[in-house]
């Protein structure tokens, strides 16, 4: 046990959770009214130190960064701010930038919900910016294994992070997600919404250090 005024060694941090007033109008609750202290508040009761926040799906990604920006500014002890953006669209250079700029750590890239494709040029050219300014990258990772692998490959110098861990039952996708870390060191696992614990400790056990929780 730590002597008083000592802090642990060990810090526990959770890598996925949303955070953001979302869209005017919206019905869905996962993507909208989400406080940093709806965030904090259960962390802390729980003994999570620290958690990765990105926005929720929004038109206007600059808006959402600023927002991600000042939670942390309120919680610096407590929440790691990502970036969010549309690679397609024309400012998203200057968009990451800025959010970098703003003390953003991270981007998060969902080409299910932006309705991109993973293997357009302009992902690669953010994958290899966000290298640049050594901010790793966390994509949705269900159905898109593949694609991300061959992102990955070509950005060595890029942290690619597997969110959900290929997704929820998908045991080929993850046993390949495996091999995958194994053979490239850029590749970190993200575990949210993945159902299958026993592949998940299988993971834990074969590279420790690249699964995230």
């Amino acid at each position: 046990m730590a002597a008083d005024g000592e802090r642990s060694a060990k810090v526990i941090i959770d890598a996925h959770a949303h955070l953001g007033r979302g869209e005017a109008g919206s019905e869905d609750i996962l993507q909208t009214g989400i406080t940093p202290e709806m965030i904090v508040g259960p962390a802390r009761e729980a003994g999570i130190d620290r958690t990765v926040v990105f926005q929720v799906t929004i038109s206007d990604y600059r808006i959402g960064n600023q927002e991600i920006a000042d939670a942390v500014g309120r919680y610096p002890d407590d929440l790691i701010g990502f970036a969010r953006l549309n690679p397609t669209h024309g400012e998203a250079e200057a968009i990451l930038r800025k959010a970098a700029e703003a003390g953003l750590v991270g981007l998060k890239l969902h080409h299910g919900c932006d309705e991109f494709g993973l293997d357009d040029p302009r992902v690669g050219r953010t994958v290899g910016m966000a290298g640049e300014l050594g901010m790793p990258v966390i994509f949705h990772s269900m159905g898109a294994v593949a694609e991300l692998s061959r992102l990955a490959r070509q950005f060595p110098g890029t942290a690619i992070i597997f969110g959900h861990f290929a997704g929820m039952w998908n045991w080929r996708d993850m046993y390949h997600c495996m091999e995958l870390v194994e053979q490239l060191p850029n590749v970190y696992l993200e575990t949210s919404a993945n159902l299958l614990s026993r592949l998940i400790r299988e993971a834990a056990l074969r590279v420790p250090d690249r699964v995230l929780f």
